[in-house]
């Protein structure tokens, strides 16, 4: 299934399949037939000239990580048990799922004194995470974040590869 490649734990498969969902007029994934409608995009802050752009770059990401790791603070949006299995040294690990359904206690977990480099396994539970900062409110921070947006997988012993 594409979603568990994707990182995510807590997939299920509708038995009944697809004729039988739609037949109960359930909606499917963004589409107009499925009767879910288009709605607004959420706007997100425009970057200010000198502020830092939504994503990170794996090079970049690598390079702040291991030659100023001081200087940034790596929010690690991975299960527990991803975390558990390998981390980079000093992260932070807020799990996305805990993080959208606790953000008014979670949020205050993310520091705004540091640049906030925000990582999962593919670039889409941090990019997940990244929108809820830049638009939910409650984090000072929102210039100062940015998301790894490429693939990304950690040894036991902290070590790292970026693709």
């Amino acid at each position: 299934m594409a979603a568990k490649e994707y990182g995510y734990n807590w997939v299920a498969v509708y038995s009944a399949g697809e004729p039988e969902w739609k037949k109960e007029g359930l909606p499917l994934w963004g589409n107009e037939p499925s009767g879910v409608a288009d709605v607004a995009p959420v706007e997100l802050p425009v970057v200010p000239p000198g502020k830092l752009p939504r994503s990170i770059n794996a090079a970049d990401f690598r390079k702040l990580v291991t030659e100023t790791p001081n200087e940034v603070v790596v929010l690690d949006v991975r299960s527990a048990g991803e975390y558990a299995a390998g981390h980079l040294p000093g992260a932070i690990n807020l799990p996305d799922d805990q993080f959208h359904a606790n953000y008014d206690e979670l949020v205050k977990k993310v520091p705004t004194n540091k640049r906030v480099l925000i990582h999962c396994v593919t670039g889409i539970r941090a990019e997940g995470v990244y929108h809820a900062l830049a638009t939910r409110g409650k984090y000072e921070n929102t210039h100062g974040v940015q998301f790894l947006n490429a693939t990304m997988s950690i040894s036991a012993d902290g070590s790292f590869t970026v693709q």
